[in-house]
């Protein structure tokens, strides 16, 4: 679709569809990882990490961290994807030391959005101490 809400919703649909959901929709879902909308790859991301097979969640979490950068893709987009990685939960630690490397400081439209990140990271990285 054009409208890039009407692919954040359809992406959205396989991710709350699950399992079953994902595995039908993979090739959207894959093609979907290289969108124009920032935000779509990372809705199409959290459903393959969660419900892809291991070569597609290896591509997701990779994607996931490369728009986790808040001074590549500004604050809304970093969190979305933090907290993607966070819901893939063990998962994630595949790309541990990828996560490690991300910027806490970016581009912020205002000063008190300036800790979300950096409290993103320092939760999600907590959990594999």
């Amino acid at each position: 679709d054009d409208d890039s809400a009407m692919r954040y919703w359809a992406a959205m649909g396989f991710l709350i569809g699950g399992a079953e959901a994902v595995k039908t929709g993979r090739e959207q879902l894959v093609a979907a990882l290289k969108d124009k909308s920032l935000n779509v790859r990372v809705v199409a991301a959290e459903a393959l990490a969660l419900h892809g097979d291991a070569a597609d969640q290896k591509v997701a979490l990779e994607a996931l961290v490369e728009l986790a950068s808040v001074e590549a893709h500004g604050v809304f987009v970093a969190m979305a994807a933090l907290n993607a990685l966070d819901s893939a939960g063990d998962k994630a630690k595949a790309v541990v030391d990828a996560i490690k490397k991300l910027p806490a400081k970016g581009k912020v439209p205002d000063a008190r959005y300036s800790p979300y990140v950096p409290r993103l990271l320092d939760d999600l990285l907590a959990k594999w101490k």
